[in-house]
């Protein structure tokens, strides 16, 4: 009979730790969607791929050429590179 008192006992002090946890302000729930942020708080960014090697990237990290292309750097830029 003692044991049973002592579980109940330990499982009433992890439920209520668990709950106290719970409520503090940095631990929130996050909901899902578009206007979800990651850890540093930057908005997700639409990726592009390379038509040159295929490495993506952040599209404001890529190059563009007159047609429309993007591409990862300057040297994949260039029409006569390979």
């Amino acid at each position: 009979m003692k044991y049973l008192i002592v579980l109940a006992l330990l499982a009433y002090l992890y439920f209520a730790w668990r709950k106290q946890r719970g409520n503090r302000p940095g631990n929130s729930a996050r909901s899902p969607g578009p206007e979800r942020r990651s850890e540093t708080g930057a908005a997700p960014q639409e990726m592009v791929c390379c038509d040159r090697c295929g490495l993506h990237l952040p599209r404001n990290e890529s190059l563009t050429d007159g047609r429309g292309g993007t591409f990862c750097c300057a040297q994949h830029r260039e029409p006569g590179s390979a």
